[in-house]
């Protein structure tokens, strides 16, 4: 079935043909409530000295929980002829680097590069899966303002207006709280519901989307065989959920249907039957398990369990994924 890639005219990011052949499966971290986590643990980055000269350091963490293993590199954007753009691969001459276990990652900026727009491209790697046991991680994004590259990242480097809607500022009995879209959603410390919810959602689209070889792309016709492609998908997905204002954009209905929306784009509006209403059952059972409008911090690793059981037991997962 032929993919069809919709991107926001606004912030079109035209896709250079180059790719990665066999992009692996998105997964997705499962998740559950937890009330109460510190919300005062202070920064992981371990520091390194600042390289010599007039190169910079640039650190962060790739987060569906930590990613370990993950190819990391400044995807410089070029201006070829007759389209310019991101080339989504780590071209020669690129800074690229491996995350560690804990899922951080550096890389050395000369003068030349730190003048540059860049994006942060993040392939491969092993994080907990649906079944808390670790799986091979797709494609994640971030663009040149951030350091951490999580589901969250993805979405606003393929639609910038994404950025002040995610890190808006939230109110709990009169009491404000707020974190960066560039929030590093596996840090000890935690992060507030709202944004672990949306990013769970994001990866259940990644999830459904990037199973290659499954009964999934087999019964539906539906395969992402390259970067390209995957990214494309993605877009849909981030056109989808800025279409919500700021103040719906973490309801777990109105990010379900933007879900749901993306994934009908991706069948060119035909889609097998079911399909789509198992993808939103899904999105809805995944975020109702993370506690929102509480003002306090969870930690992805507390939200594993009951969310991978509510996951599992949807509908998508009994007709489609298996």
């Amino acid at each position: 079935m032929r993919l069809r890639k919709t991107l926001k005219s606004s912030t079109r990011r035209w896709l250079a043909p180059l790719f990665i052949a066999g992009v692996t499966g998105l997964l997705l971290a499962a998740c559950a409530p937890n009330d109460k986590v510190n919300n005062n643990a202070a920064a992981e980055i371990n520091e390194t000295p600042v390289p010599a000269g007039d190169a910079s350091l640039l650190q962060g963490y790739i987060s569906q929980t930590r990613v370990e293993g993950a190819t990391v590199c400044y995807d410089m954007y070029d201006a070829p002829i007759p389209i310019p753009g991101f080339s989504n691969t780590c071209d020669f001459g690129e800074a690229s680097a491996t995350s560690s276990a804990n899922g951080l990652y550096s890389l050395t900026l000369d003068g030349f590069q730190q003048t540059q727009n860049y994006q942060l491209l993040a392939t491969g790697g092993t994080a907990k899966s649906i079944t808390s046991t670790a799986e091979t991680v797709g494609v994640m994004l971030a663009p040149r303002a951030a350091k951490n590259i999580t589901p969250l990242t993805t979405m606003v480097a393929l639609d910038s207006d994404l950025a002040a809607k995610i890190g808006q500022t939230l109110t709990f009995n009169g009491t404000n709280y707020s974190d960066s879209y560039d929030v590093d959603i596996a840090k000890s410390g935690g992060t507030y519901g709202e944004h672990l919810a949306l990013a769970k959602a994001v990866e259940v689209y990644m999830y459904i989307l990037g199973r290659e070889n499954t009964a999934f792309a087999a019964s539906s016709g539906l395969t992402l065989n390259t970067t390209t492609q995957y990214i494309a998908a993605l877009q849909d997905l981030a056109t989808q959920l800025d279409l919500l204002t700021s103040n719906q954009i973490f309801v777990t209905t109105n990010v379900a249907t933007a879900v749901r929306n993306a994934v009908n784009s991706q069948f060119g509006g035909a889609p097998p039957a079911n399909l789509l209403d198992h993808v939103e059952g899904a999105v809805t059972a995944v975020m109702n398990e993370i506690s929102t409008g509480t003002g306090l911090k969870q930690t992805e690793e507390s939200i594993i369990s009951a969310c991978s059981s509510a996951f599992a037991a949807t509908d998508l997962v009994v007709n489609w994924l298996q």
